[in-house]
């Protein structure tokens, strides 16, 4: 699944100095839809601070491919993955960029 929600917008901003500068695109990868509510929470948050992002939904342990390859292709600045149960995604992401990665485990 994907959700390219709020990727339209220019992520230009102006600092209070008058220079602009281009905030970071954030890549929200859920490990499965039993995390997508935990992932919507997070795009809300990214949408009221006026912050372009793209939301997935890629298990680290079904479709490692796939999420290599999403993470290789993405023009994502950050990552923000929801492991559920699993801490083995934002490891699984973290293997594969330089990029910052936060890890976000969802307690039942």
């Amino acid at each position: 699944m994907f959700i390219p929600s709020h990727m339209g917008q220019t992520n230009k901003k102006i600092r209070t100095d008058n220079t602009p500068y281009t905030m970071p695109k954030v890549a929200i990868i859920a490990g499965s839809k039993s995390d997508q509510e935990l992932s919507d929470k997070a795009a809300q948050t990214l949408k009221e601070l006026d912050i372009a992002y793209e939301q997935q939904i890629i298990s680290a342990h079904r479709s490692p491919d796939r999420l290599t390859s999403h993470i290789r292709n993405s023009d994502a600045q950050v990552y923000i993955c929801i492991a559920g149960l699993s801490a083995a995604l934002p490891g699984a992401v973290a293997a594969h960029t330089v990029k910052p990665v936060i890890g976000v485990h969802k307690n039942k």
